[in-house]
């Protein structure tokens, strides 16, 4: 089920990364990224209401580095936004996959002392798929390549 869930989620991000991309286009990236993260907050804000107090926020000191993960988030909406319409979407997708795993892979690394080396073999497959798709050449969308 989580499987089912993660590979929802994944399709999300995509779909919502190229939606996001053309408001940007049409209203500018500033205004498209503000009004995301305002429609978010009230998708949240009704979610917490009908959840009757289930997803509400944990007590205790988490302090100001739980605030962390909204700034980086708009980084990301913009940056995503920025690209998106530049590059094909499968590109975009593997390199933030390949991006992903590279940081995965160095945050486990340095946080927790692990290292698994059949992960870092499969980032560099998947960077290898990257690099063939690229050199292909094709052009997918208005003379973007893949």
């Amino acid at each position: 089920m989580m499987e089912l869930l993660a590979a929802l989620s994944g399709a999300a991000i995509v779909i919502g990364r190229m939606l996001n991309a053309q408001a940007g286009e049409r209203v500018g990236l500033g205004r498209s990224t503000f009004n995301n993260y305002w429609v978010g907050l009230l998708v949240c804000l009704i979610a917490m209401l009908l959840a009757d107090g289930h997803l509400a926020p944990a007590q205790g000191g988490t302090g100001a580095f739980m605030y962390l993960g909204g700034a980086l988030g708009v980084g990301v909406v913009m940056l995503s936004s920025l690209v998106a319409l530049r590059i094909s979407t499968l590109r975009l997708t593997l390199i933030t996959f390949v991006s992903q795993m590279a940081t995965a892979l160095l945050l486990d690394a340095f946080l927790t002392g692990s290292f698994s080396a059949s992960r870092a073999i499969g980032s560099l497959l998947v960077l290898m798929g990257l690099v063939v798709i690229s050199l292909g050449g094709n052009p997918s969308v208005a003379g973007k390549n893949n």
